[in-house]
């Protein structure tokens, strides 16, 4: 049963609405706004002054408290930069103007709800948001961007503040690392300014330089000779030349652990390890288009100005870091252009690598339950295993492991796992030629089109081999590998709506504001600053040049590297990696580079904490193959090119008994927020092979696709819970909140060595999660979405804002004591049409079970099935002792589709479902409903 509330608990909603009713006629704030000092015509421009982690409030002070401000600019990622001038004299003006912002029109309610309740669960959103991410700066300010409470409920921050500070006590306190750290016996330290590799490092006066010459002191052959161990990274930037590799001699033990930590007094934002490459003392020269252009030492594949993202000059000139829900305006997407009417396809298949040789049979009654594919392909392979009793008869789906090569497969990385899905990818496209860019490209080779896969599943990196001008196509000389399921170009694509596109790294359409070029035939570098006011020598230009920042890996599992503990600490500036090969993993959907900002592979007990892995151009952290007992903690992961975490481990076919995956591992209390710039399927949370790990008490928001994704069966034992998801499945369509699949029957060993195949239970518990996202209409499907064959599922005591769960052909999943708000509402329109509290599709739903859920919904309309009937007792799902509310509405009846021929409540139950369970038409005000929300979540 769900918690009892709390006095507290019931206060607040009361005090939240109060509020906002006194907020009044707050004005809607734009993102920038300009003082109008009037100034001497003589007054020289400086540079841009910059402030970090700042909210519009604090960047507008920092504007009006500043004598030579004329303008700034606040960005969402909390960058404010001043404009500065000199020789002018302030008006009476300054101070005053910043409260003149431009409106924004509000978002609207739910249709048919009290505008006041999303409001308020907004606010329940931050409070229990910042609850979690507590120790995170600016966390709270952030969430309150994201919810846009400024924007759709004219609340300011202190007006949040003050209903966030009444919350029950929060942690104040670090979670227990892995390691017991006691006062170091070895001291050293790294100082990026004045530090000398010719020093001792034994003391901050006398530091090494690099962070290399620090971890190459710190080796030693055996970890068990390890005294306890501290590199203390005093501020500034840490700029490596090459990747930070520890590994098993710089490890430690329990009681001798090894430290990489920020200096006492530094914060994470202080202590900066990077892998761009500063671009200073340039000869800078001015283009009359714009631009400025110098020769640099470098290969420039990134950009970025301090913080902030450039983009390689493109055509046309649309922003990847802003979403655009596809099932609703695909071809009307801002800055996009449509692939042409006629349809490539690819046509090169693949083939299966071997015939079956493995048989498995349920140990209860010798039924063969899956096939598949073992090394060596000569021998014959038999198991006899204990299963779950749904388990005795063979699923009808998703039972025979399958592994292909060949064809249009070779766009993959096979050297781990083999491709699930016998896809093709084309190697040209029609475009529209009355779109088409006007400009001569000189080099089209060099040219990169990213393009959405044809069910706007995700997206598409191809290299051009040239353009037709006459046919109007542009031909294609690799790409096509960042997701699996392949697909064709043009047309109305799989969604019935054109595919949008842009081109990039064209020196010709080097036209617009953070657009950037390199020359790598004479090295020299073409940049269109964001204002011409700045001068690029004052605009901290750097170039990513690692894909890798931090690896933490030993040569096997038997030689791991171990007990070492990283905190305090920023990993920025990792280069992109979308052009480099991807792994089709597991069954799932997904394509994921194994590769990662920071990287932990054949290591135990390392642990990450109060640290940022921010402004990189790849995945911000992977888990691959042996890592057990990892913790990841406190930590902010932000403007993430592609998925902020990954767990992805490997499997010999179908036999992952080798143990060579991701496994009791801890990622918890973390903020990861803006992700998928450049890569669409990609999800907050990622984990293919790995098993038993628990994420809990996340924040996830601001992203493409799901908010986490399961990607297969593979041993489960996963615990998901106290979550917190929202503006998640922003950019592309059906899909969910959280997201699932088991198409892959596979072997694995428990923790006791007992060889299994079905799952351990996979636990989906106390998570808060928004189906809508805050900025605009989303083609997000599902809350929790567990889609083909997913099996082994407990989804308990969740909270759900407008949507529902839906089980799709597997076994053994139960949603119980969940509270599913309004699943038939949305914010904004709902592409996905998506009405019903529970879904039921295609088969293997005997074994399903709803019960002890409370449904609050203005439809009553509670269950749909797809594809099979319920009513045979061998495929009906359990539902029972359910409790269904319609506020504020004397009658309406129980409504459902496709499941049985009933037209009422009272037929539904007579027909044999929903024993136990009650339909009320009690209003509940709004108050009442935040209160049993907030009573339904737990606070840690």
């Amino acid at each position: 049963m769900a918690p009892a509330a709390t006095p507290t608990m019931l206060l607040l909603a009361a005090a939240v609405v109060a509020s906002i009713h006194a907020a009044g006629a707050v004005p809607f704030y734009a993102d920038t706004c300009s003082l109008y000092i009037q100034s001497n015509t003589a007054c020289s421009r400086n540079p841009f002054q910059k402030y970090e982690h700042t909210t519009f409030d604090e960047c507008c002070a920092h504007c009006t408290q500043n004598t030579q401000c004329f303008a700034m600019t606040h960005h969402t990622d909390g960058n404010c930069f001043l404009s500065l001038a000199s020789g002018y004299t302030p008006t009476p003006q300054k101070g005053t103007t910043c409260a003149t912002r431009q409106p924004k029109p509000p978002p609207p309610a739910p249709s048919g709800l009290d505008p006041r309740l999303d409001c308020a669960l907004r606010v329940l959103a931050l409070e229990y948001g910042t609850n979690i991410a507590n120790v995170v700066p600016k966390a709270k300010e952030f969430l309150f961007e994201a919810l846009q409470l400024e924007q759709g409920c004219n609340m300011t921050l202190g007006q949040a503040e003050a209903h966030v500070a009444k919350t029950q006590p929060r942690r104040q306190h670090p979670r227990q690392l892995h390691s017991v750290l006691p006062t170091a016996q070895l001291d050293y330290y790294v100082d990026p300014e004045h530090g000398s590799d010719a020093n001792s490092g034994k003391s901050a006066s006398a530091a090494f330089k690099t962070v290399a010459k620090a971890a190459q002191t710190i080796e030693i052959s055996d970890p068990s000779l390890r005294q306890p161990t501290t590199v203390h990274l005093l501020a500034g930037h840490h700029v490596l030349t090459e990747t930070l590799a520890l590994d098993r001699r710089h490890s430690g033990t329990r009681s001798a652990p090894v430290v990489f930590q920020g200096a006492a007094g530094t914060t994470a934002a202080d202590v900066v390890v990077t892998g761009a490459v500063p671009l200073t003392g340039l000869a800078w020269q001015r283009d009359p288009k714009g631009y400025y252009s110098a020769k640099v030492s470098v290969p420039v594949k990134s950009l970025y100005a301090g913080n902030q993202r450039q983009f390689l000059a493109r055509w046309p000139n649309g922003n990847p870091e802003t979403y655009c829900p596809r099932d609703l305006h695909g071809g009307k997407c801002t800055g996009y252009a449509q692939a042409g009417n006629q349809v490539t396809k690819g046509t090169s298949k693949g083939s299966t690598i071997a015939p079956t040789n493995v048989q498995v049979f349920a140990a209860n009654n010798g039924t063969l339950i899956a096939e598949g594919i073992m090394y060596p392909f000569d021998k014959q392979y038999n198991f006899s295993i204990a299963v779950p009793e749904s388990w005795n008869v063979r699923k009808k789906t998703w039972t025979k492991f399958i592994a292909n090569q060949g064809g249009d497969l070779s766009r993959f990385d096979l050297n781990t796992t083999f491709a699930f899905w016998d896809t093709t990818v084309p190697t040209s496209m029609y475009y529209r030629k009355e779109q088409m860019s006007k400009n001569k490209w000189s080099k089209p080779q060099e040219a990169l089109l990213h393009i959405y896969q044809s069910e706007y599943w995700g997206s598409w990196v191809f290299r051009l081999s040239g353009v037709d001008e006459g046919k109007g196509t542009f031909s294609f000389s690799e790409g096509g590998f960042q997701e699996s399921r392949g697909g064709s170009i043009g047309g109305t694509g799989g969604r019935g709506l054109a595919q949008d596109y842009f081109v990039e790294n064209v020196f010709e359409e080097l036209d617009a504001p953070r657009e950037f070029y390199y020359s790598s035939s004479d090295s020299e570098l073409y940049w269109y600053p964001a204002n011409a006011s700045v001068a690029p020598a004052d605009a901290q230009l750097t170039a990513p040049s690692l894909d890798k920042l931090l690896v933490v890996a030993g040569t096997s599992p038997s030689n791991a590297a171990q007990y070492i503990t990283i905190q305090g600490i920023t990993f920025q500036g990792a280069s992109p990696t979308y052009m480099k090969a991807s792994e089709p993993t597991s069954g799932g959907d997904w394509a994921v580079h194994r590769g990662a900002a920071v990287m932990f592979e054949n290591a135990t007990n390392i642990t990450l904490q109060h640290s940022r892995i921010a402004n990189n151009e790849g995945n911000g952290l992977i888990l691959s193959r042996y890592v057990r007992s990892a913790l990841v903690t406190e930590c902010e992961l932000f403007n993430i090119g592609e998925t902020p975490i990954v767990l992805l481990g490997a499997a010999d076919l179908m036999d992952g008994r080798s143990g060579t995956q991701p496994v009791h591992n801890t990622i918890t209390h973390n903020y990861v927020h803006n992700w998928g710039i450049w890569n669409r399927q990609a999800g907050g949370y990622f984990e293919g092979l790995a098993r038993q790990n628990d994420v809990s008490f996340n924040v996830f928001h601001d992203g493409p696709r799901a908010g986490a994704n399961f990607n297969d069966g593979f041993g489960g034992g996963l615990v998901f819970k106290g979550n917190l998801l929202f503006n998640v499945v922003q950019d592309t369509g059906e899909h969910g909140s959280t997201n699932s699949w088991d198409r892959q029957p596979m072997l694995y060993n428990d923790d006791q060595g007992v060889t299994r195949i079905a799952p351990l239970t996979r636990q989906i518990v106390y998570n808060f999660v928004f189906r809508n996202s805050f900025r605009g209409p989303t083609s997000n499907k599902w809350a929790l979405d567990k889609d083909d064959g997913s099996s082994e599922y407990y989804e308990a005591n969740n909270v759900l804002l407008y949507g529902a769960i839906k089980d799709r052909d597997g076994l053994d999943r139960m949603a119980a004591n969940n509270l599913l708000l309004f699943p038939d509402k949305m914010p904004f329109p709902d592409t996905t049409n998506t009405k019903m509290a529970m879904n039921f599709q295609v088969n293997g739903l005997g074994h399903d079970a709803f019960v002890n859920n409370t449904v609050i919904t203005m439809t009553g309309y509670i269950y749909q099935c797809t594809a099979a009937s319920i009513k045979d007792n061998s495929t009906r799902p359990i539902t029972a002792n359910n409790t269904f509310i319609t506020p504020n509405m004397t009658s309406l009846p129980f409504q459902e589709s496709s499941c049985e021929t009933a037209n009422s409540f009272s037929d539904w139950q007579a027909a044999g479902n929903d024993a136990g369970s009650k339909q009320s038409s009690q209003g509940l005000t709004f108050e009442q409903i935040i209160d049993m929300a907030r009573a339904w979540l737990i606070w840690q």
